[in-house]
C-alpha cells in the first residue's frame, strides 16, 4: 500500500466510531504486512 493509500484510508475511516475503526484499520494493515512479508 502507498502511503496516499493508507493517508486516504485513514481519512475515509474516521467518520466511523474510534473501536471499529481502529479495528479495520488493524486488521487492514496486519494483513497488508503480512503479505508483504510473506
Amino acid at each position: 500500500m502507498t502511503r496516499e493509500a493508507i493517508i486516504q484510508l485513514t481519512r475515509r475511516e474516521t467518520r466511523k466510531p474510534l473501536p471499529e475503526r481502529d479495528t479495520e484499520i488493524n486488521d487492514r494493515l496486519g494483513r497488508s504486512c503480512l503479505a508483504k512479508f510473506h
